[in-house]
């Protein structure tokens, strides 16, 4: 019987806790347009917006760095000097 009564218990104040508030509407609000006489409005487009890109061809630049063809002499160079 004591059982029974702590299960309620539990039960009941473990309901209390559950989220008693709503949770906020996922629609947003209506917008109304008002159109007054003469004003033009049609629910096709005009035309496509388009713009103009403009591509730059890739320049091709020679290398500044240079590889060092007479390096072995260079350095028997160096070694006889010492």
């Amino acid at each position: 019987m004591k059982t029974r009564l702590t299960a309620a218990v539990l039960l009941v104040s473990s309901l209390s806790f559950a989220q008693t508030t709503r949770a906020p509407s996922k629609t947003e609000p209506k917008t109304v347009l008002v159109f007054e006489e003469g004003d033009a409005f049609t629910g096709e487009p005009d035309g496509p917006m388009l713009t103009e890109v403009e591509i730059v061809k890739k320049q091709v630049f020679s290398s500044l760095i240079r590889v060092r063809e007479t390096f072995k002499e260079k350095v028997m160079q160096s070694v006889n000097e010492l």
